[in-house]
């Protein structure tokens, strides 16, 4: 029970960074009094103050299969773009993105660690996925196993949109997500 509270509190902060509207809750007065975070994200506190990005990272307790997972969460306030600012530098590790995207906002090769756009139309699973078509967003962190499901498009725009992603740290899925993305677009140079 306590580590589901601990998580619960890493997550209601990363998402009160989303700006979210709560139009009613169910939660008892006492669990609200305790963690102050579910408190905040229940009824609507800002954040005013920086940072304006939180991250938080915890480990699933399931014996058989357990998961490392980290939680994203970026404000309005941060100006930030969530793959080159956010996942690259904080993973730090070179990525690949599926999300709808700009003409302005292109592959980038160059510095440390790239960012990478999978070309559209893509293979997943047998199944051929064109990105005007989905709606998904994600990103495959390379060399770590990581997969990253995002809330946000690849768009200058973004960066004045709060959101979130959710990476998960498991071989079976990364290697499902790297194999769809193994097109990429050529390098912004």
């Amino acid at each position: 029970m306590y580590h589901q509270l601990i998580n619960r509190k890493f997550l209601a902060k990363a998402i009160r960074y989303q700006e979210p509207f709560i139009y009613a809750n169910n939660l008892l007065p006492a669990l609200l009094t305790q963690y102050n975070e579910l408190s905040n994200l229940a009824t609507g506190v800002e954040i005013r103050v920086t940072p304006f990005l939180e991250h938080a990272k915890f480990t699933t307790k399931a014996v058989q299969v357990a998961a490392n997972i980290e939680a994203f969460g970026k404000h309005t306030k941060s100006y930030l773009d969530m793959y080159a600012k956010v996942l690259k530098k904080k993973l730090a590790a070179n990525i690949r993105i599926w999300a709808p995207s700009d003409t302005r906002s292109k592959s980038i090769c160059k510095g440390q660690y790239q960012l990478r756009k999978v070309a559209s139309p893509m293979q997943f699973d047998g199944v051929q996925v064109r990105r005007e078509d989905d709606s998904a967003r994600w990103a495959v962190v390379d060399g770590k196993n990581i997969v990253c499901l995002t809330t946000n498009d690849y768009k200058a725009t973004e960066k004045q949109i709060p959101g979130a992603a959710v990476c998960l740290e498991n071989a079976a899925v990364y290697n499902t997500f790297r194999t769809a993305a193994s097109n990429l677009e050529a390098c912004n140079i």
